[in-house]
């Protein structure tokens, strides 16, 4: 695959591209390249214009980026150009979160939890769901200060049954306890 730097005014959007792009996901697109750089490039047809990464370019602009990475795919036909378009879009819909799973990764992420939201594309609210972690303090029943951070062991157990015990003592201790199978 070859990628080469274009600069932002040659990549031409498809004017008929079904896929309606939010400010929120410029947003959030802009965050990522801003943290972590071009790590996908736009791709196009042919004559320049984008298949996949509307909201790259969008991202880039908003970062008032002047050049991007681009690929051109060759050798597509019109149809294969518009099913790509549509497919790219659809299929990560298609996926689903294990929310489990999606709580470790979170987990072991550094940060405040506005700045891991800003990372991951997820908003406090939905990080704050998906880890269980409440709106409220213990010490301040009541109370509206935000969990900033999350701290936690993972005990790798024999089997089930030491899984098992190791829960009931801990809980039994006080401990904020729950279990997760991988």
């Amino acid at each position: 695959m070859k990628i080469t730097m274009w600069r932002t005014d040659k990549v031409i959007p498809y004017a008929r591209n079904p896929r309606q792009i939010t400010e929120q996901a410029i947003s959030k697109v802009a965050a990522s390249l801003k943290e972590f750089g071009w790590q996908q490039p736009i791709v196009v047809d042919e004559g320049g214009v984008i298949i996949v990464g509307h909201t790259r370019l969008m991202g880039a602009q908003r970062l008032g980026m002047t050049e991007v990475p681009v690929h051109v795919a060759t050798g597509l036909s019109r149809a294969q150009i518009a099913a790509y378009r549509i497919a790219d879009n659809r299929t990560g819909e298609e996926a689903k979160w294990d929310k489990d799973l999606l709580a470790v990764e979170f987990g072991e992420l550094d940060g405040t939890l506005e700045q891991i939201a800003s990372l991951t594309a997820f908003d406090v609210d939905e990080i704050n769901k998906i880890c269980d972690i409440s709106d409220e303090t213990e010490d301040e029943p009541g109370g509206n200060d935000a969990v900033d951070s999350r701290f936690e062991v993972v005990i790798t157990c024999q089997d089930e049954a030491h899984q098992e015990q190791v829960f009931q003592e801990l809980a039994e201790e006080g401990y904020q306890c729950r279990v997760l199978s991988m």
